[in-house]
């Protein structure tokens, strides 16, 4: 031993970034709340109140699935309180308390003067298609007409029948009925849903889920996967989780809402189902308020 000190160079520093983690006074602390079953089936039957218990148990089995080993609520960014908050309330808003036509798809079960009056003006400048595939009654309130749904579907979101800023990607004949509005946030349009498929597809690799099946022309209820995957893919894409990461108020549950579907008529209920409902049952306050205390320690 001559007495002398031997530094071994390190490859790891010498050759990559180094990231000082105590720098400065203030970090970012993600917190992640999993989805427990018997926990969470409570919070989505507080959300869904009219749903079948056989709904709710699979709405939070597809939300705690695994793909390569790591949860869909993970993978898709919908993995904090505040995240589910947000998201939750833009869901309730779309297919209401029941869930079914996240499943089934939008109800295009319209009456003649709804058709006549109502969102698509490619009805209300053709009255005469209204009085032919909307639902009529008689004086006696009985109904002598059933609503030609497919027909409704087919006509109202046919891109040759919108205006450019409206239309869905739908150029096919059937595309209306075929790609209505589903999942757990509605999706509608061939556009958008062959964009989450390509999503889906990104993020989930080689276990991925199909949300498009040409072969029955999308005829069939959504299962509780596509549901839920379609949704999530949504969100995804549209980057929501980056507003709902912004907090809890009122203007943020708002932001989302314009993101989402800022033409919605149901602006108003969206940030209320935020306020008065899904921050409640997602302990929101709570939430924030460790997130705070987190972040003030480290």
């Amino acid at each position: 031993v001559d007495n002398q000190v031997v530094t071994l160079p390190n490859g790891s520093l010498t050759n990559n970034a180094v990231v000082n983690v105590t720098g400065e006074p203030k970090r970012r602390v993600d917190l992640e709340f999993s989805v427990g079953y018997e926990s969470n089936i409570d919070q989505v039957k507080s959300i869904f109140s009219t749903a079948k218990d056989i709904n709710l148990t699979s709405l939070v089995t597809e939300w705690n699935r695994k793909y390569a080993e790591v949860e869909l609520y993970k993978i898709f960014k919908v993995n904090t309180c505040l995240r589910k908050a947000h998201f939750f309330a833009q869901s309730l808003a779309e297919a209401g308390i029941n869930l079914s036509p996240k499943l089934k798809g939008e109800s295009l079960n319209y009456k003649v003067s709804a058709l006549k009056t109502g969102d698509f003006k490619y009805f209300r400048n053709n009255p005469d298609l209204a009085e032919k595939y909307g639902r009529e009654y008689n004086s006696n309130v009985q109904v002598i007409q059933s609503a030609n749904e497919v027909m409704i579907a087919n006509i109202a979101y046919a891109d040759a029948n919108r205006d450019p800023d409206y239309r869905l990607g739908n150029t096919q004949d059937g595309d209306g009925w075929r790609f209505r509005g589903r999942g757990l946030l509605q999706i509608t349009g061939r556009y958008n849903y062959e964009k989450q498929q390509e999503i889906i597809n990104d993020l989930l690799k080689e276990e991925t889920v199909s949300i498009i099946n040409e072969d029955n022309a999308l005829d069939e209820a959504f299962s509780m996967q596509q549901a839920v995957i379609s949704g999530f893919s949504d969100w995804y894409h549209k980057k929501l989780y980056t507003i709902a990461d912004k907090g809890s108020s009122p203007k943020i549950a708002d932001e989302v809402v314009e993101k989402l579907n800022k033409r919605t008529k149901s602006r108003e209920k969206r940030v209320e189902n935020f306020v008065e409902i899904t921050s409640v049952v997602f302990d929101v306050s709570h939430c924030v308020e460790l997130l705070n205390k987190k972040n003030d320690e480290s």
